[in-house]
């Protein structure tokens, strides 16, 4: 059996630099971020013995994070923006040029998607940045954000649209027709 101390190390190791950079996107507030790293793993090293297993490790992380950083925000009389990092913008350099993953990557590296997906809803905005930028599926995204699966897909789906009309009134086409 694991002790608590390296449970906590492999926990860390595991999930910290992913979850250091949401926390930093997604507040965008990077002189707090490293307070709010700790007090998600303190949140899950509390709650350790009440993980029992019906979704993953990381889906269970995702749901800490995104609770601590949703706290954080409401304390600070914030709404959550922020969501694209350098590594999605590397990550979509890589991919094969198609039509709608190149606008995808010219509205990133613009700007524009993220100010656009940042003027969603929080709720549409959250089930995207899950779902597109850190590759949970629905039923992950859906244990995250204590939702059903069916919920996800329509904050998805809902969002998109949302963000597809911004784009038409733009004159621009829809880069959400596949999976980033």
């Amino acid at each position: 059996m694991i002790d608590e101390e390296q449970w906590l190390r492999n926990l860390m190791h595991a999930y910290g630099p992913e979850t250091i950079k949401f926390i930093r996107l997604y507040t965008r507030n990077a002189s707090e971020a490293e307070d709010l790293l700790q007090e998600v793993f303190l949140k899950a090293f509390r709650a350790r013995d009440s993980f029992r297993g019906d979704s993953s490790l990381r889906t269970w992380m995702w749901s800490i994070t995104v609770r601590v950083c949703q706290d954080f925000l409401r304390r600070q009389g914030r709404k959550p923006v922020r969501l694209v990092d350098e590594g999605l913008l590397e990550a979509l350099r890589r991919v094969p040029s198609a039509s709608a993953e190149t606008e995808a990557l010219q509205l990133l590296e613009s700007g524009e998607l993220l100010r656009m997906v940042q003027s969603l809803p929080n709720k549409y905005q959250t089930a995207i940045v899950l779902y597109y930028f850190q590759d949970l599926d629905i039923h992950e995204t859906a244990q995250a954000l204590h939702i059903t699966d069916t919920a996800v897909k329509s904050r998805l789906f809902r969002g998109r649209n949302e963000l597809k009309k911004m784009l038409q009134a733009e004159g621009g086409r829809n880069p959400w027709t596949t999976r980033l």
